[in-house]
């Protein structure tokens, strides 16, 4: 589990960007890790 704090306006408009490329925020998170870790 991570656990992050970030700006309000900063994790909804990532949200609404995950919304759109049809994926959560969980899941770009997972994406992001596998990629660059």
């Amino acid at each position: 589990m991570i656990r992050a704090r970030t700006e309000q306006w900063v994790k909804a408009e990532a949200e609404s960007i995950f919304h759109e490329l049809g994926m959560s925020v969980t899941e770009a998170i997972n994406l992001f890790y596998l990629r660059y870790c």
